[in-house]
């Protein structure tokens, strides 16, 4: 089956497997917070041709009132941005009850180093290092929305997504 089309396949057992960011007729949406304009461009091209709706803020303050008006279902954000960082983000979002469970995969600079202690007061799922593969983030962003307990997870069934 072609990743262009809606992609889904019935899975083993439970649930869904799905090719795309379509499942059931339901398109997820992933939130982009990134202060550089090519990254977000980078991103939100190959979300957008998998066809997930992306939603794109410029800062970490930006990405906070986006994410509570909007619910995505997932959220890419970089580490280091102006107004609220990304480890200040995640901790927000953690805090929201809006926000609280979607999955998020952050962008860090190489040889960055979140200690886990952090990670684990955050909803943080992936770190990617810069520069990064956008096949990567998509593989890893599709697995975060199909996540079980995640904000996509949850509403969508238990299924599993693949690139």
């Amino acid at each position: 089956m072609s990743k262009q089309g809606i992609g889904v396949l019935l899975g083993g057992g439970f649930g869904l497997r799905v090719e795309t960011g379509v499942s059931m007729g339901r398109v997820f949406s992933v939130l982009i917070a990134d202060d550089e304009p090519h990254i977000r461009a980078i991103v939100g091209s190959k979300l957008r041709t998998a066809g997930l709706t992306v939603i794109e803020a410029r800062d970490g303050r930006e990405a906070m009132e986006l994410a509570v008006l909007r619910k995505p279902d997932a959220i890419v954000t970089d580490l280091q941005m102006p107004h609220l960082s990304g480890m200040e983000l995640a901790l927000a979002l953690r805090r929201n009850a809006a926000t609280s469970i979607v999955p998020i995969l952050m962008l860090t600079a190489r040889g960055h180093i979140v200690p886990s202690t952090e990670l684990a007061q955050t909803n943080i799922r992936e770190l990617l290092a810069k520069p990064f593969s956008a096949k990567t983030l998509l593989e890893k962003v599709l697995v975060m929305l199909n996540e079980p307990g995640s904000a996509s997870g949850a509403s969508a069934g238990s299924g599993s997504l693949a690139a």
